[in-house]
């Protein structure tokens, strides 16, 4: 883990935007915004520590991300989950 972020904070080609410290919480994270050089796109890495991954949380997790694209969508939940639709057809 520690590997991972020092790569990410001595890479030329990448400026980060912001780190959140998630890992006293449940999620046991840390979440890390950057933009590649000569990119205004904001992109996100999480980086963590898991403990045994069971059916359960697995699933959990799919949701909750499900949860957390439509909240961050560019036009809205019921405009995403539309589009989610009209791909399931």
């Amino acid at each position: 883990m520690q590997l991972v972020i020092n790569n990410l904070l001595s890479n030329k080609d990448i400026t980060i935007m912001r780190v959140k410290n998630r890992f006293d919480t449940g999620n046991r994270d840390y979440l890390i915004n950057f933009v590649f050089k000569g990119c205004k796109l904001v992109c996100e890495v999480q980086v963590g520590l898991k403990e045994t991954i069971d059916e359960k949380s697995t699933s959990q997790q799919k949701f909750n991300h499900f949860l957390y694209t439509l909240c961050r969508s560019r036009f809205g939940p019921l405009s995403e989950a539309a589009l989610i639709m009209d791909y399931q057809l």
